[in-house]
């Protein structure tokens, strides 16, 4: 297998097919890129396109992974969710087949009659190809943007070059060095991860550990699985004979439970009927009829076809992919539970000799479909039609040089992505995505095993779509743990459960996580800083101008947002915790006509509150009944700094009536406990802010009986607690001044936690008649301030109602001031007029059709610091996005072929 690496490696170069310089001895890059699949491919491009040098260190054989090597019949949760260069590359192969040339074997209206896929000539994209289309777009991609090509593996055990927590170099097996200033494993096995002391994983999790309910051992399931009724046994109904080959006696565990694996891989073979373009399939030289002897009792119990796909590519070939209980993948083949052996550990020896296992599996299988006497005629004649294209692998006997690594090594990153992530279940939505995924999670067999009633049966293979269509996926399952290694992403072995990898891995998916990992490795040397502190506004804006797709912008719930919806029905809302003298809440809340809505605040679908209208629960809103102060509490699961954004509705129904929030509360409110301390209340038609009972500032003229909206801004820290409140603004874009400013040192300098209050001084006990207050939103995300009030991100800083040069002029004068409002230039509202504000000006002004020439060489600076709009992305202040989960604790619709 090494000398067939070589051979091809010297092909490639002795013809030109790369068209970029493939290099030898020590070199310098600004990122070096460890990989060659797709992923490598499309974050080197962003790398190249950002103005940086790299290099890709390839230890494959062709570029391009699996997308040229095969899998051809693309897996796709949306095909609205790709974007950037993942949709410039099928964009890419839909035009290769517009030309007539294209088409040798068939036309392409033929193709077009035969294809259920493609062509989508809506999008411009084609998601069906053939292995020499893609490879060819790969090279060009590389050839284009004049990136360096090293060859070679990397040297495992002593080939990481490391400064503390830098990684400097990498050396392959060959005797290269090559050295920079960032790095990316783009490799499916996530060697240099592993290599330069990363955390990681591998296997299946027990489904307590990320609180889910399809990883695990999955047995039981009906999909890819053999007839009932096989027996398991060399001599059926003799146990003592022996077991089949790769026949377990169990399933190891009760369903659920933790295991060390791996679904099965298998080769993507490209297969073809055309007598003009067919190579017959030859028995293997390893052939061992006992290998196939379960497939061959599958057909004497009525298996009649499915032995492996046909899914259609151009020119009469296929994507000849795994299909029904015994087919072409290898199950058990990367492991060995009793050695401890498995493929993403083993070394290059170990991997090539698996490699060569997995090729002579399948060719044995299609030999015996077409040869075995057992086989009935009629299955050996439509199946014997099938051989390898003649015109495809030439320099591999027709046969695919990357074999299917499904999954190997997961790292353990800053977060884990996991089931409830890709569902996006509530608390589970990411506000920092860089890519979409969207296909099921899909896990392939692991095994094959004796069941309680004495057949053999398939286990692993699960299936399920995400429960909300496609998710965001963070930029923190890219970069390892704060501590570990601080200038290396990983955009294909990423962080990410089994069963959330299972819907990740696919390879529109893998182009877009590795063009986010170029921009974050171009951010981070652009800022000096490590790829766990890079600012995610930047890389947003960055991937967005570049065409990616990403999830809407919301905080991490988690970490930094809390929301709250008030419903009658359950009294108090699940996520507040009831004190034991403060829980007489009633009230009902329409949530139609009688909520009046002022100008300026929002309605129902705005974003900056919920009306939750689930099943059988009426709208609600909170009410005190009591005739004293009573609060209720929420500590937060962390605690918050930073700028603290938060809005709220809030009425009174007489001038008597209180109602408010309390920040960092202790007690429920006991006047024997003193006074409720930095309150926040609307007291009939006033709102004021109190600390110990004293007012420190006040706002008058909220009329009773009317919703009014009150929107904060809390700025916390060591060296600033500041409180600034507007009530019912005009506009929520351009809140203009606030009407109540508390500057004082006695303000907290962390929320750890909010109470709620509503009561009335002039009733009687249990009188209900306490203010309202429906649905409070906090957060302290990058985006807060959007997160809290549903406005709309806008670059037009002065309110004009245009995105023009007058706003770049605002965005210059006022840069770098530090608590500016969006008419001074604070587009994204973080507190801080910089380079941030300038890039998401740029992008809107650019995207509104503003002439580029009238921006060329403009800089955000006012001085003209000469700073190019890179150096500016370094002079961004450190993101204020919250970390989400640890790796320890983190908490579409199918194609017809299933990966």
């Amino acid at each position: 297998m090494l000398r067939m690496l070589v051979r091809r490696l010297a092909a490639l170069l002795l013809c030109g097919v790369l068209g970029a310089s493939w290099a030898r001895a020590q070199h310098d890059y600004d990122v070096v890129v460890y990989g060659g699949t797709s992923a490598a491919v499309m974050a080197a491009v962003e790398v190249a396109r950002e103005g940086k040098s790299v290099a890709i260190v390839s230890p494959d054989a062709r570029l391009g992974g699996l997308s040229s090597n095969g899998l051809g019949w693309t897996d796709i949760g949306s095909r609205d969710s790709i974007g950037g260069l993942s949709k410039e590359f099928y964009g890419r192969v839909y035009d290769h087949y517009l030309e007539p040339g294209a088409w040798v074997s068939e036309t392409r209206q033929q193709y077009i009659g035969r294809s259920s896929l493609d062509p989508d000539a809506g999008r411009q994209m084609m998601f069906t190809f053939e292995p020499k289309v893609a490879e060819q777009i790969f090279n060009d991609f590389v050839s284009e943007n004049n990136i360096t090509m090293f060859s070679g593996r990397l040297n495992r055990e002593s080939g990481v070059g490391m400064n503390g927590s830098r990684i400097t170099s990498i050396s392959t097996l060959g005797g290269d060095t090559i050295s920079g200033g960032a790095f990316i494993d783009a490799t499916y096995e996530g060697d240099l991860m592993a290599a330069s002391g990363v955390s990681y994983t591998i296997g299946r999790e027990a489904n307590s550990q990320y609180d889910e309910s399809l990883n695990g051992i999955q047995a039981g399931l009906n999909k890819n699985q053999l007839p009932r009724g096989i027996d398991p046994y060399v001599q059926p109904g003799n146990p003592a004979s022996g077991r089949l080959p790769g026949v377990n006696p169990d399933a190891g565990g009760a369903n659920g439970q933790g295991d060390q694996r791996l679904q099965s891989y298998n080769f993507r073979m490209a297969m073809t009927n055309d007598p003009a373009n067919r190579a017959p399939i030859a028995k293997p030289d390893s052939y061992d009829a006992a290998d196939y002897e379960l497939l061959l009792r599958a057909v004497e119990a009525g298996q009649t076809s499915r032995f492996w796909k046909t899914s259609p590519m151009p020119n009469l070939k296929t994507d000849s992919n795994n299909d029904t209980g015994f087919s072409t993948d290898f199950i058990g083949g990367n492991y060995d539970l009793d050695t401890g052996w498995n493929y993403a550990e083993g070394d290059y020896a170990s991997r090539d000799a698996m490699i060569q296992a997995h090729r002579d599996y399948q060719l044995g299988l299609v030999w015996t479909v077409q040869n075995d006497p057992r086989v009935p005629q009629a299955i050996r004649d439509a199946w014997g039609q099938w051989g390898l294209p003649l015109d495809e692998f030439t320099e591999n006997e027709n046969w695919p040089e990357q074999i299917y690594v499904r999954e190997a090594r997961r790292m353990l990153g800053e977060v884990v992505v996991d089931q409830n992530h890709v569902n996006q279940e509530p608390g589970y939505l990411f506000g920092d995505s860089i890519a979409m995924g969207g296909y099921a999670m899909d896990s392939h067999h692991t095994q094959r095993y004796v069941t309680a009633a004495g057949d053999v049966q398939n286990e692993g293979d699960v299936q399920s779509a995400p429960a909300r269509g496609p998710y965001g996926i963070s930029y923190r399952s890219i970069t390892p743990q704060a501590g570990e290694v601080e200038n290396l992403l990983v955009p294909v072995a990423l962080s990410a459960s089994h069963i959330a990898y299972g819907s990740i891995r696919m390879e529109p998916v893998f182009m877009s996580t590795g063009q986010a990992a170029g921009a974050a490795a171009v951010l981070a040397l652009n800022g000096a800083t490590s790829v766990q502190d890079v600012d995610y506004g930047l890389l947003r804006q960055s991937l967005l101008a570049a065409g990616a797709v990403l999830a809407p912008l919301l905080p991490d719930p988690v970490a930094s947002n809390v929301g709250i919806d008030f419903n009658d029905a359950a009294g108090l809302p699940i996520n507040l915790r009831n004190r034991t003298d403060g829980d007489g809440w009633t009230g009902v809340w329409d949530g139609t006509g009688t909520e009046q809505i002022v100008p300026g605040s929002l309605d129902y679908s705005g974003g900056g509150y919920l009306i939750d209208q689930a099943a059988g629960r009426a709208p609600g809103k909170l009410q005190g009944n009591y005739n004293e102060p009573r609060q209720n509490t929420r500590d937060f699961e962390l605690a918050m700094q930073g700028d603290i954004w938060f809005s709220m509705l809030v009425e009174n129904p007489d001038p008597s009536a209180v109602v408010g929030l309390s920040f960092n509360p202790s007690g429920n409110g006991d006047p024997e406990d003193g006074p409720i301390e930095s309150l926040l209340v609307l007291d009939g038609e006033t709102l004021s802010f109190e600390q110990q009972g004293v007012a420190s500032a006040s706002a008058s003229g909220l009329p009773t009986g009317q919703t009014h909206l009150i929107v904060g801004r809390l700025s916390l820290g060591a060296e600033e607690q500041t409180l600034r409140v507007w009530a019912d603004p005009m506009s929520v874009s351009h809140l203009g001044v606030p009407d109540l400013l508390v500057a004082d040192q006695s303000l907290p300098t962390v929320l750890g936690g909010l109470g709620l209050l509503s009561y009335n001084p002039a009733g009687p006990a249990f009188s209900a008649a306490g203010g309202y207050l429906d649905a409070l939103r906090i957060s302290n995300a990058a985006d807060a301030f959007f997160a809290v009030t549903g406005a709309v991100q806008t670059a037009d800083v002065n309110g004009d109602g245009l995105i023009d040069i007058d706003d770049l002029s605002v965005i210059r004068s006022n840069y770098l001031v530090a608590g500016a409002a969006l008419a001074e230039g604070d587009a994204n509202r973080d507190g801080v007029v910089n380079s941030r504000d300038y890039f998401l000006w740029r992008t809107a002004y650019l995207n509104a059709g503003g002439d580029p020439a009238a921006i060329a060489g403009i800089v955000p600076e006012p001085a003209g610091l000469g700073l190019s709009l890179a150096i500016g992305a370094a002079l961004a202040m450190p993101s204020r996005l919250a970390r989400g989960h640890s790796s320890g604790n983190a908490s579409g619709a199918k194609g017809s072929d299933i990966d």
